[in-house]
């Protein structure tokens, strides 16, 4: 059997990304199928960006209001693109970067492999800030676009403690923790992926991909970005992007390592 699979191992002077990889046997258990999840940390120099621009949403609160829009049973949330219009601005370079990375790790199986060619075939379509307190949620829904985020800005450092919390005694501690939702539940089948955030995660997934925000109870205030992008993905199982630097030679070796 020729198939190999990438490892860590392979990654060696690369970003250790969540994306694309298995390890390297010929034979053995597998798991292939379900949605791409990128895990990624912000620069924290445009983490404090986006905070700014966000401080300046929250002085005009009704004309940046984002509620009506979005799922959140949140009481701020807050558009942020009608003040980062510019598709160049540091911000969006930053997340479009994630994106690429994503899209390549989901094509080609190498988060890093040649994915700054993809950045220039993502557009922002929409994105918001949210200021989640005590006892606020967002329930189960899912976004537009083609590609989906969310970044962490800030999360106090006692939420972590909530463990402690008589609620949290349970075997699914979950408060402030968000749940990405795919599949049917069943045997052999896992139909979640909890992620608890750190400041400066950046995730990203297909924006068809179910999701939701647990509560927490300390009263404190966590300070999260969302946002959708378009790419220039046409239709489901189309794997040749416009403009591609690979040629059909490069992407059936690629598919045939991955």
């Amino acid at each position: 059997m020729d198939e190999k699979h990438w490892t860590k191992q392979d990654l060696q002077g690369k970003q250790d990304l969540e994306v694309g990889i298995y390890n390297k046997q010929d034979y053995g258990s597998f798991r292939f199928f379900g949605p791409t999840i990128y895990i990624g940390q912000m620069d924290p120099v445009i983490i404090e960006q986006i905070k700014d621009v966000g401080n300046k949403a929250r002085q005009d609160p009704k004309r940046y209001d984002m509620r009506k829009q979005l799922a959140g049973n949140l009481s701020e949330e807050y558009n942020l693109k009608l003040l980062v219009q510019d598709n160049d601005d540091p911000i969006y370079q930053e997340i479009k970067k994630h994106c690429a990375r994503y899209i390549c790790g989901a094509e080609h199986g190498m988060a890093e492999y040649q994915s700054d060619h993809y950045i220039k075939n993502i557009e922002m379509e929409s994105m918001w800030i949210n200021y989640q307190k005590q006892y606020e949620w967002q329930p189960e829904h899912s976004h537009s676009g083609h590609l989906s985020f969310v970044l962490y800005c800030q999360i106090p450092n006692s939420l972590r403690e909530e463990e402690q919390h008589p609620t949290q005694q349970g075997n699914s501690p979950m408060s402030g923790a968000i749940t990405l939702s795919y599949g049917e539940d069943n045997t052999y089948n896992t139909t979640v992926k909890h992620i608890m955030p750190e400041t400066g995660d950046i995730i990203v997934f297909p924006n068809w991909l179910r999701h939701y925000v647990y509560p927490f109870v300390s009263d404190v205030e966590r300070i999260a970005v969302a946002g959708n992008v378009f790419t220039d993905k046409t239709f489901a199982g189309d794997t040749k992007w416009k403009d591609s630097p690979y040629t059909d030679k490069d992407l059936k070796k690629l598919n045939e390592v991955n």
